[in-house]
């Protein structure tokens, strides 16, 4: 994950850092990233906007537009925190340079390498967001340009059903809202999380639709988790600013995540990050996120 260095600002403005989670496909991380710092989205025509998700096994996708241009495919992920380019595209389309990287990888702990740029004109499925800045940065899988997250939807809800493929963006008091006061976001990362009991320990871990693991822990848990044989080394992660080995073992025992029960299920380990549920096991709910309050509700799937 990639964390930023902006200063969260106050509730009207609400600037969200901007962060990173690594998918892992064929032992290979990729970027996960998030949404930009906003104000207040503009309001949509209708009382629930729709915006479609277009969702394969390892990415959950949106079309964004920049000022009416062509369409152009990009994450989203709800374990990042910021909203991120691809170097090649803002090159292409000339983004602005307007001053130095502010994100720092969570896996390496390491700068993100890039600049800052200005988000302007934006459009997600169709949906206008508001301006806000957003991390440029190099990264070699080019079938997206961007990744963006709930945070792009300041003083609303989302609500992300992965079986239908859609987002609904609504206003914090619709009807739809569900009820209870939700989970609260994590306190150190600002990210949505979600109780994960595994056999011989319970964790709080971030919900990453960018992470194409069902389940993605660190090294350091591995002498807590009961396991059937020791981690072995399936590939190497990269994140934005670095790489690391990735290790798979399988669960002793049953994994409970949002009140679903996988039995021995297979973990994936990597040295740095925090506990992660990834979209493959994500995609057995539906879930509502308040980005600007921080809080998520776990709801049962279609």
């Amino acid at each position: 994950m990639i964390r930023s260095l902006f200063k969260r600002a106050t509730a009207a403005a609400c600037l969200a850092g901007v962060s990173l989670s690594a998918g892992l496909a064929a032992g290979q991380a990729a970027p996960v990233a998030q949404a930009t710092p906003q104000a207040t989205s503009p309001a949509p025509a209708a009382a629930v906007a729709r915006i479609p998700l277009y969702v394969s096994d390892g990415r959950a996708l949106l079309m964004m537009r920049i000022n009416g241009g062509h369409p152009a495919p990009v994450v989203f992920d709800t374990g990042t925190n910021g909203n991120l380019i691809y170097k090649s595209y803002a090159d292409d389309i000339g983004m602005p340079n307007v001053g130095p990287s502010q994100s720092r990888d969570g896996s390496t702990g390491l700068m993100v390498p890039g600049y800052t740029t200005s988000l302007k004109g934006v459009t997600l499925g169709g949906y206008a967001i508001t301006e806000g800045p957003a991390t440029v940065f190099e990264f070699g899988d080019e079938d997206e340009v961007g990744i963006f997250g709930p945070n792009s939807f300041p003083g609303k809800l989302v609500e992300m059903n992965l079986a239908k493929g859609e987002l609904r963006i609504m206003a914090p008091d619709a009807p739809q809202r569900p009820e209870g006061p939700g989970h609260a976001y994590s306190d150190d990362e600002r990210l949505p999380v979600v109780a994960l009991d595994l056999p011989g320990a319970s964790v709080e871990a971030t919900l990453d639709t960018g992470n194409d693991s069902a389940f993605l822990l660190p090294l350091s848990l591995v002498s807590q988790i009961k396991l059937k044989g020791e981690p072995r080394k399936i590939g190497i992660a990269t994140s934005a600013a670095g790489t690391q080995p990735v290790y798979e073992a399988q669960a002793d025992g049953p994994v409970k995540v949002g009140g679903v029960v996988v039995d021995g299920p297979k973990l994936r380990f990597i040295e740095g990050g925090t506990p992660n549920v990834g979209l493959p096991m994500m995609r057995k709910f539906r879930f509502v996120f308040d980005p600007t309050n921080e809080r998520t509700w776990v709801l049962a799937g279609d």
